[in-house]
């Protein structure tokens, strides 16, 4: 039996008390997801893409006509019905 009980206290030996604390295991093995608040971590499952359109528009900017026969001139019409009135 006591042979027995060396063999167990070997195998078992980690969980005496001195030399194993439960508290500090827990805290070691989750001590990474303990560091991160909870909108790091679902901001982190969010890919990058989502954010690429907030962040630059995905369309080149509208080209501003302003004189067709000569760009170099003001703006042909400054309204609608100067528009309709010259074609």
């Amino acid at each position: 039996m006591e042979d027995f009980d060396k063999v167990l206290d070997k195998e078992l030996g980690s969980f005496v008390k001195d030399k194993y604390d439960y508290v500090r295991d827990l805290k070691d093995a989750y001590k990474n997801s303990l560091r991160t608040t909870s909108e790091q971590k679902i901001l982190a499952t969010i890919p990058d893409h989502v954010f690429w359109d907030i962040k630059t528009p995905r369309r080149p900017a509208p080209i501003v006509r302003t004189n067709r026969y000569n760009p170099f001139r003001g703006r042909e019409h400054n309204n609608f019905f100067e528009m309709r009135d010259s074609e």
